[in-house]
């Protein structure tokens, strides 16, 4: 699944709507859905810095989710609905992972909302290595949806991602 952002001056934001399975429920640490392509998350030959996380759950479900960020495509295999299986090759090539608890959910009557980033809270770096040969530096990254705890959604669109990329944060190379 591969999504283009809305660009609004530096900002890049992504609008997810991931298919989620229905049944069985889910198991921590199995995938929520299929790996996600965030395109033109980081300007060519710069930094970037993931400034905010919206999870909508129409569902209710207020569970904990782990989104686990790749600064290159992974290998490992994505399969909806089974635990997630980062090969060794994969974790080498990881941005980090950003955690959202059952309790940074607010719920309301059948859906609840989670958010991290408003209080300044995220500030997640994006650096995206040259690999040798490479002419130009490649400017996505991908993400894996991984639950953190039991949820059962009812409906294939019940859960939905917002990312707020900062494509203006020049961050110094740390590697």
């Amino acid at each position: 699944m591969s999504e283009t952002p809305i660009k609004k001056n530096n900002w890049a934001i992504y609008n997810i709507d991931p298919t989620v399975g229905t049944t069985p429920a889910y198991a921590d640490r199995d995938l929520i859905c299929e790996m996600i392509t965030l395109d033109d998350a980081v300007k060519e030959g710069a930094t970037a810095s993931i400034r905010k996380v919206v999870i909508i759950d129409q569902a209710e479900q207020s569970s904990a989710i782990n989104l686990l960020f790749f600064h290159t495509t992974p290998t490992s295999t994505f399969t909806k609905n089974a635990e997630f299986d980062c090969t060794d090759a994969d974790a080498d090539n990881t941005l980090g992972v950003i955690k959202i608890a059952g309790t940074d959910y607010l719920a309301f009557a059948d859906n609840s909302i989670a958010t991290r980033g408003m209080d300044n809270d995220l500030n997640f770096p994006i650096y995206i290595p040259h690999a040798a040969g490479e002419v130009s530096t490649p400017t996505s990254i991908y993400m894996a949806v991984i639950s953190g705890g039991t949820p059962t959604y009812a409906a294939a669109g019940d859960l939905r991602i917002q990312i707020w990329i900062d494509r203006t944060r020049n961050i110094t190379k740390l590697v």
